[in-house]
């Protein structure tokens, strides 16, 4: 879904690139770039050209950038994050990767290719609904208006853990679906509980082979409680970590829960 955007002022250039649901990678040739950066450390805004060619701020409404991808059709980018790459290229970004993303695609089996993780996906969420009290996964995909797209869609409709589809915004759609079992549920609740190295063999396997990772990478070291990720968190927090306590933080439900009350 590479959809590509140039602006040029002379000899000037700026390309914008959305990569995929949540990424816009920016190039330019144009030496005149300002960065605002909060606590000296994130770039809160962008200013390229002179008269400004390109601006973004990535905390207020000058936060969109908009592609044409043609019969009149448009797809907008709300970018939260802006990161230097080099001297002359950025990652805008409008999602964080949530925690949820990590652990519960894994419980639908198949992997990141399936769920098109590259292309349409934003991210998943806990979902709590009307249905009952069962805990539910739900998945955020970026809706493009393109064959590819719907073809994606009659296949995520066709697994036997599918409930609904729920329009979060114009351009984003939210699939629920069912842990598929039982042990699911459970291990489910271990995640929000933040118990990773709790949850079953099976899963956390699952986990490491859907995200292609071993036990040496990081997941790996939150799922089995590694002594190198204990380390590696004790330097960085400066501190000793007891080894009965988790090595990852609880999820943030007020980010990542999301409930449909119709």
């Amino acid at each position: 879904m590479i959809t590509r955007r140039v602006i040029k002022n002379g000899d000037k250039t700026i390309l914008l690139e959305a990569i995929n649901a949540t990424t816009v990678n920016l190039v330019t040739n144009n030496a005149m770039i300002i960065e605002k950066r909060s606590n000296g450390r994130d770039i809160i805004e962008l200013s390229i050209g002179e008269p400004k060619d390109f601006y973004l701020c990535s905390n207020n409404n000058f936060n969109e950038i908009i592609f044409d991808i043609g019969d009149g059709r448009n797809i907008s980018y709300k970018i939260t994050q802006i990161t230097a790459v080099d001297s002359m290229k950025y990652r805008l970004k409008t999602h964080s990767r949530t925690t949820c993303s990590f652990f519960l695609p894994p419980m639908l089996g198949y992997d990141r290719k399936w769920f098109s993780w590259d292309k349409y996906f934003i991210n998943a969420y806990l979902v709590k609904d009307f249905h009952n009290d069962d805990p539910k996964i739900g998945l955020a995909y970026r809706f493009i208006p393109e064959q590819a797209f719907l073809s994606f869609e009659k296949k995520l409709m066709c697994r036997k853990e599918y409930l609904y589809t729920y329009d979060l915004d114009y351009e984003t759609e939210l699939n629920v679906f069912t842990t598929g079992s039982i042990r699911n549920n459970t291990n489910l609740q271990r995640i929000v509980d933040g118990q990773y190295s709790m949850i079953s063999p099976v899963l956390k396997e699952g986990i490491l082979r859907f995200h292609n990772q071993t036990k040496d990478d990081v997941l790996g070291g939150i799922l089995y409680k590694t002594e190198n990720r204990r380390k590696q968190l004790e330097l960085n927090l400066g501190s000793p970590i007891d080894k009965e306590l988790e090595l990852f933080s609880l999820i943030d439900l007020d980010k990542e829960l999301i409930t449909i009350t119709k």
